[in-house]
């Protein structure tokens, strides 16, 4: 799934957005409100793409709908626990490979205070703002990032910085 940047477009396999001086009007969202939920949960990972690098969430309905999911305190308390299991798996001997793709332990290990600010960030009940939620969730669905893949070019503490800051 590649996604790629033209005259500030953000094109993917799954979402095309236009970025847009146009802001949506919230009665135009409770309109297509069913649809673009639905949207909004088939695409979340395009989405959070989006989202993440910066497309505002009010260019279309769905990508807002996503930004309002992605901003329950919930959904932030969810990740920053996986964020402390993360960290304690990384000090527990070593297991046997099963069918699950582990972090990359010394990175982990290397950025734990990092990882632990920005649990404690998620877990504090603070309002967050979507875009850094949704480059948090890419921290920890990317597998072939710097969280998981040890050959990864970027720095994991320098991405979780960076997600912490958005958070703000």
């Amino acid at each position: 799934m590649s996604t790629i940047e033209r005259s500030g477009a953000i094109e993917s396999d799954d979402l095309a957005v236009q970025p847009t001086t146009r802001r949506v009007d919230r009665r135009s969202v409770r309109r297509y409100r069913v649809r673009d939920r639905e949207l909004a949960r088939v695409r979340a990972r395009a989405q959070d793409r989006a989202l993440a690098s910066g497309v505002p969430a009010d260019t279309s309905p769905a990508l807002w709908q996503r930004a309002r999911a992605l901003s329950r305190s919930s959904v932030a308390r969810e990740l920053g626990q996986q964020l402390c299991r993360i960290v304690q798996e990384a000090h527990e001997p070593r297991r046997m490979p099963g069918m699950r793709v582990t972090p990359a332990r010394e990175r982990v290990l290397a950025a734990e205070d990092d990882l632990r600010v920005l649990a404690r960030r998620l877990q504090s009940g603070e309002v967050v703002a979507p875009h850094g939620i949704a480059k948090v969730r890419l921290l920890l669905s990317d597998g072939t990032g710097p969280l998981f893949y040890r050959g990864s070019a970027m720095n994991l503490s320098d991405v979780i910085r960076e997600a912490t800051s958005a958070l703000s």
